[in-house]
């Protein structure tokens, strides 16, 4: 059993992970390097032992998770993530009109 993050706008998984707290330090990573906009194109996914697929979250739901672990977490990222300016922290309402449905394979 295993995490999987994909970036559904190429259709290409990024990589596999034992835990889900592995990849949402990754999805966090990738929202510092490359803004909040990219995780409207992020996907996890969990898999278990019977190939049975799950949808944890994506899009706006996934950044959102992966950022409020980071704040309940108190790590030294938050830090990190806070002093971006790339990452613009939107209101709650940015969350609620958000799309949190499954992406798209067209």
């Amino acid at each position: 059993m295993f995490f999987e993050l994909w970036d559904v706008r190429s259709g290409s998984i990024i990589n596999t992970y034992d835990t889900e707290d592995e990849a949402l330090r990754v999805v966090r990573d990738l929202l510092t390097l490359n803004g909040l906009e990219y995780g409207s194109v992020l996907s996890l996914s969990f898999e278990d032992d019977d190939e049975n697929m799950t949808l944890i979250a994506n899009g706006p739901a996934l950044a959102q998770r992966a950022l409020s672990d980071l704040l309940a977490e108190g790590d030294e990222d938050q830090e990190r993530l806070a002093a971006s300016s790339d990452v613009i922290w939107p209101g709650p309402s940015y969350w609620d009109s958000t799309s949190t449905t499954s992406p798209s394979t067209s």
